[in-house]
């Protein structure tokens, strides 16, 4: 990671306007984390666009339409080595499906190794100063494993620049959308404007601490009391939002089981 210098002009500046220590602390800070989410958004397409595998997994799928039957070791889950090597000398196909299986597989492995790689670089990243203090107390919240908590401090950079928890969950896009008509106002369920990053990584978070945290359990069983439980996720989603923003600013550990 590269430093940027600051030259100051030579003309007089008055007292009020030199930044204080804690500012420019705050401000290369700023520039280390954004700088980081230049390194992440490859990975995030990857993994967000790409790690479904849509290649290989049809390759397979037009095998499987055309009667061969495949034995994999987890199902839907992850593809072992073992299963790879046995897609590789699969016996019984012709010509044009043994193309399509190679033309699948070739791209999933290029791709499971840029991931592999991608990853490795990032869980480096995290132990470096600049990241390590924040990221070990965002990825101590249940939930949030390395590459999501990553995902949330660089996409996030400064939890100062939101006032309140609602411009946060704004900026994230967990709000409903609303239209409005003279005196009429219809809510339209959550809205299309969010970041594409920082959103999936809250609700894929949101449905692992639910397991691990009892009181964020006991929030959603309430709400799926009267609503249906994707609808019911979002505001799991939004609590935990608040969570992260309450262990962020206040620079302490997060604690299972707190009811707020």
């Amino acid at each position: 990671m590269t430093s940027a210098a600051v030259t100051l002009p030579e003309a007089a500046t008055p007292s009020s306007a030199i930044a204080s220590p804690s500012r420019v602390a705050s401000g290369v800070e700023f520039l280390a984390v954004g700088g980081a989410g230049v390194l992440l958004f490859p990975v995030l397409w990857l993994l967000r666009r790409v790690v479904g595998l849509d290649s290989a997994e049809l390759a397979v799928g037009f095998l499987m339409f055309h009667g061969l039957k495949l034995q994999m070791d987890k199902p839907k889950d992850y593809w072992s080595r073992r299963f790879v090597e046995s897609l590789k000398t699969l016996p019984g196909l012709s010509p044009l499906l043994r193309q399509v299986l190679d033309a699948g597989l070739e791209e999933y492995l290029f791709i499971r190794k840029l991931v592999g790689n991608m990853t490795r670089q990032i869980r480096a990243l995290s132990t470096q100063k600049s990241f390590a203090p924040l990221q070990n107390l965002i990825q101590g919240i249940p939930g949030i494993g390395l590459l999501n908590s990553m995902v949330i401090i660089t996409e996030l950079q400064d939890m100062k620049r939101f006032k309140t928890l609602d411009k946060l969950c704004s900026y994230a896009g967990i709000v409903p959308d609303t239209a409005s008509s003279a005196d009429r106002e219809i809510v339209k369920g959550i809205t299309h404007r969010s970041n594409n990053y920082l959103r999936p990584a809250l609700v894929e978070s949101s449905w692992v601490i639910i397991r691990r945290d009892p009181a964020m359990l006991l929030l959603y069983k309430r709400y799926c009391r009267r609503m249906v439980p994707n609808k019911a996720i979002i505001k799991i989603a939004r609590h935990l939002q608040s969570r992260i923003r309450y262990v962020w600013i206040n620079r302490i550990e997060y604690e299972v089981g707190l009811v707020g």
